[in-house]
C-alpha cells in the first residue's frame, strides 16, 4: 500500500516537472523614457527670483553631457556651475550675476539624460524674472546656406538691444541668443519688449562674438517687438570670403614665373611689373592662386604691381635661380571626358607658346595604327584644346611627341599619350525646361549644375516658354534660377562687410535624371525657393 502511495507520488513530480519551463529573469524591460523633473526649488517659471542657487531634482539619476551647449537668455554675467548628485542637478549662478526685471530662460537642449540608458530628456527649459512678471514675447524662423538654400543645424542666432549700437556683434555677447536644430528652425521665447538687431553668424570659436571669418547672415530692419512676436523670420546665411582677403604667399617657384596666393579667389585682380622693360607677360588664374610669367629671367629680384580688393600692393620678390628648368608636362583637364561631341582639354604646368607641330600627333582606333585624324586645334594660355573629326563608337588613342609643342621658355612640352571611347551622339541626352512663363518676375538666369552643384551651364532666360539643353551625358542636374540685381551677369551671394544680401535665387525641387538618346522634360512649376 505504500509502496502504491509513493509510486503515484512520484508520477506527479515527474509530470509536474515535465511540464515545468525554467526561464532565468529578463530584469524587465529596457528603460526608454528620459528623467523627469518632480521639483524645483525654487520653482520653474518663479517671480521676484533672488537666488543663487537652483535645485533640480529628477525620478533618477542623471548626468550632463556637453555644459558648455547649456544656453542662458539673456547671457549671464559671469559662469554658470553645475553640480549632479545622483538624481539632483544644482546650478550656482555665480555672484550678481542676474539683471533686475529681466526674465531668464535656461535652455538645456539635449545636455540632460539618465545614467544608465542615456535616455535624451530634450528642450528642457527652466523660466524666472528677477520682476513681476515673465516677459513673453518670442522669434522664431529659420536659416539657410546662401548658395545650396539648405538649412543649416548650430547656428547661432543672436538679438542685441537697440542700446548696444550696431557694431555690438564684435564687441558684446548678445542679449538674447539661441542655436538652429537640425531643420535650420530656431526659436526664442519669453523675450522683453523693444528694438534689437539680428545677427546670424557660425560661431565656431564659442565665444558669442563674431569675428570675420565665420559664416553670418543680417536682418536689414531693426527688429521690433512691442505686443507681437516674430514669426517665419529668414536668414541667408554668407560665406563673406572677400572681407577678409588677404595675399598670403608670394614667391618665385622658376626663373620667369612669379606665384601669388590669396586667401581666396579675387573678384577682379590688376598684377603688372614695375618696369618698363618687361616685354611679354602671361597671367594665369587658378582658383585662389595667381602665375605670372615673364621674360625677365635674369634679374635677381623684381617688383609686382598688385590691385585688389579695393588696394594697390607693391610687392618685391626674389627671383629663384633654377638651372635647368624642369620640363612642361600636358595633362587632361580636369572632368574632360573626349567625345564625338566634346574635344580634348589639355593643360601645361606653363603657358604654351602660339605654335603647334601637328605632323608630330598620330592617331590610332581599334587596331588600326597611323590613322589620318583631321582635328582643329586653339591655345589659351596653359590650355590647349584639340576637337578630332572621329567616328562613333571607336576606341582612340592620340600620341603628341615630345617637341610638338614648346613652353612659356621655348622648351620643349613633354610628349603626352591618351586612349579615349568616342561614343555615339545616342549616348546623349537632352534636358527641356518648360513652363518658364510661370517664374516669378524678376528672373534673368538659368543655371544648369551638376548633382555636387557645379556650373556647367549659364544661360539667359529665353523669351521662349521652353528651353533645352542639349547632348549631356547621362547624370543627374540641378537647375537653379536667379535675378541678377546688380546686372554684372553673376550670382552674388552678398557681403558682409558691404551689408549686401544674396541675390534672389530658386532651386527646382528635385534633381533631372537624364538617360542615354532620351529628351527629359521638367516644368519650372516645381520652382522651389530656399
Amino acid at each position: 500500500m505504500r509502496l502504491a502511495r509513493f509510486g503515484g507520488l512520484l508520477a506527479v513530480l515527474l509530470f509536474l516537472w515535465g511540464c515545468a519551463n525554467v526561464v532565468p529573469p529578463t530584469g524587465g524591460e529596457r528603460d526608454a523614457l528620459p528623467p523627469e523633473l518632480m521639483r524645483a526649488v525654487p520653482e520653474n517659471r518663479s517671480l521676484f527670483f533672488n537666488k543663487r542657487q537652483i535645485r533640480l531634482d529628477f525620478n533618477e539619476y542623471v548626468k550632463l553631457q556637453n555644459p558648455s551647449n547649456i544656453q542662458f537668455t539673456p547671457a549671464l554675467e559671469g559662469k554658470p556651475n553645475f553640480d549632479v548628485r545622483f538624481g539632483t542637478l544644482y546650478i550656482d549662478l555665480g555672484p550678481d550675476s542676474l539683471r533686475a526685471n529681466t526674465t531668464y530662460t535656461i535652455n538645456f537642449g539635449d545636455a540632460l539624460t539618465d545614467l544608465n540608458e542615456g535616455n535624451k530628456l530634450v528642450n528642457f527649459r527652466y523660466v524666472f524674472s528677477t520682476g513681476s512678471y515673465l516677459d513673453s514675447l518670442q522669434v522664431s524662423g529659420m536659416v539657410l546656406s546662401a548658395e545650396k538654400r539648405e538649412p543649416l543645424e548650430g547656428v547661432l542666432v543672436a538679438l542685441y538691444p537697440q542700446d548696444y549700437g550696431d557694431s555690438a556683434i564684435f564687441l558684446k555677447k548678445p542679449f538674447y541668443f539661441t542655436k538652429t536644430n537640425k531643420t535650420g528652425r530656431f526659436s526664442l521665447e519669453n523675450l522683453k519688449s523693444g528694438n534689437y538687431f539680428v545677427w546670424v553668424f557660425k560661431d565656431e570659436d564659442n565665444n558669442l562674438k563674431y569675428s570675420k571669418t565665420e559664416e553670418a547672415a543680417f536682418a536689414e530692419q531693426m527688429l521690433v517687438l512691442d505686443t507681437l512676436s516674430a514669426d517665419s523670420l529668414r536668414f541667408l546665411l554668407i560665406k563673406d570670403l572677400k572681407a577678409n582677403l588677404k595675399l598670403q604667399e608670394r614667391r618665385s617657384p622658376e626663373p620667369g614665373a612669379a606665384k601669388f596666393v590669396f586667401s581666396s579667389a579675387p573678384d577682379s585682380l590688376e598684377i603688372g611689373l614695375l618696369d618698363s622693360n618687361t616685354g611679354e607677360t602671361v597671367v594665369e588664374r587658378m582658383q585662389d592662386s595667381v602665375f605670372f610669367y615673364h621674360r625677365l629671367t635674369t634679374a635677381d629680384s623684381l617688383f609686382f604691381r598688385l590691385a585688389y580688393a579695393g588696394r594697390v600692393d607693391t610687392i618685391r620678390i626674389n627671383q629663384r635661380k633654377q638651372l635647368p628648368l624642369a620640363m612642361s608636362q600636358l595633362r587632361l583637364l580636369k572632368n574632360n571626358q573626349p567625345s564625338v561631341l566634346e574635344p580634348i582639354k589639355l593643360t601645361a604646368n606653363r603657358p604654351i607658346l602660339a605654335v603647334f607641330d601637328t605632323a608630330l600627333v598620330s592617331w590610332s582606333y581599334d587596331t588600326l595604327s597611323a590613322v589620318k585624324i583631321p582635328f582643329s586645334w586653339k591655345i589659351l594660355g596653359t590650355q590647349l584644346e584639340i576637337t578630332p573629326e572621329l567616328l562613333q563608337n571607336k576606341r582612340y588613342e592620340i600620341f603628341i611627341a615630345q617637341g610638338a609643342l614648346q613652353d612659356w621658355f621655348g622648351a620643349a612640352i613633354d610628349s603626352f599619350r591618351f586612349a579615349f571611347s568616342s561614343v555615339s551622339p545616342d549616348a546623349f541626352g537632352d534636358l527641356v525646361v518648360e513652363g518658364l512663363d510661370s517664374l516669378p518676375v524678376g528672373i534673368t538666369h538659368i543655371d544648369l549644375l551638376s548633382e555636387a552643384y557645379e556650373l556647367i551651364q549659364r544661360v539667359k532666360l529665353p523669351d521662349d516658354n521652353k528651353l533645352t539643353f542639349q547632348k549631356l551625358r547621362p547624370l543627374s542636374y540641378r537647375i537653379r534660377f536667379f535675378s541678377d540685381v546688380n546686372g554684372n551677369g553673376q550670382l552674388d551671394l552678398g557681403s558682409i562687410a558691404n551689408r549686401i544680401q544674396p541675390e534672389p535665387l530658386w532651386y527646382l525641387r528635385e534633381t533631372a535624371k537624364l538617360r542615354a538618346n532620351w529628351e527629359v522634360s521638367i516644368n519650372a512649376a516645381q520652382l522651389l525657393q530656399r
